[in-house]
């Protein structure tokens, strides 16, 4: 049996597609069974023993500026992906961007500077995430320059730094006009 799913959210340009098979075979004999009688956890507390599947956050590493050059930063660098062995990326963000240094000295980060740091690493780790799924989405051939996905995330990102941090807090700031 082919089965074919299309989940639409408001959230979305297109809708979410899945497409799975299952295969019917004959019935199979059960062979009762044991008594039902289930053991005990043997570990004490609430857990998650199953979590709901879903998306799993990335490996991200925060890189200081005395490891730019093993990673070829500099001051405007943002974000470097590197593809792993088991299609899933490492996503290496420069915490000393100059950006986001600026931003820190800023009022915005009077409050919490943590808050603002937070916000640049995940905005970066967002955007090269949205990058990597466009390019495995359509031809490289689309792409005017013949970049991999890792270089078009690094010149990407390294793009957007100067801007990120101001558009999520005016963002932050929107008010519902009557």
């Amino acid at each position: 049996l082919l089965f074919q799913s299309r989940v639409s959210d408001d959230t979305r340009i297109d809708p979410f597609n899945d497409e799975f098979e299952v295969l019917v075979t004959d019935a199979v004999k059960g062979n009762g069974g044991n008594s039902g009688n289930r053991q005990k956890s043997s570990k004490k507390g609430k857990g998650n023993r199953n979590l709901p599947g879903g998306a799993n956050m990335p490996t991200m590493i925060e890189v200081r500026e005395a490891e730019w050059p093993r990673h070829g930063f500099d001051n405007q660098s943002a974000l470097k992906v590197i593809a792993g062995d088991d299609e899933s990326y490492d996503y290496f963000i420069n915490m000393d961007n100059l950006y986001l240094l600026n931003e820190l000295k800023g009022p915005a980060a009077s409050d919490d500077p943590k808050l603002v740091q937070s916000k640049f690493k995940y905005a970066m780790v967002l955007l090269g995430m949205m990058i990597l799924k466009e390019m495995s989405d359509s031809n490289e051939a689309d792409f005017e320059e013949s970049m991999t996905a890792e270089e078009t995330v690094y010149k990407f990102t390294s793009m957007v730094a100067p801007v990120i941090l101001p558009m999520i807090d005016s963002l932050g700031d929107l008010q519902i006009e009557a």
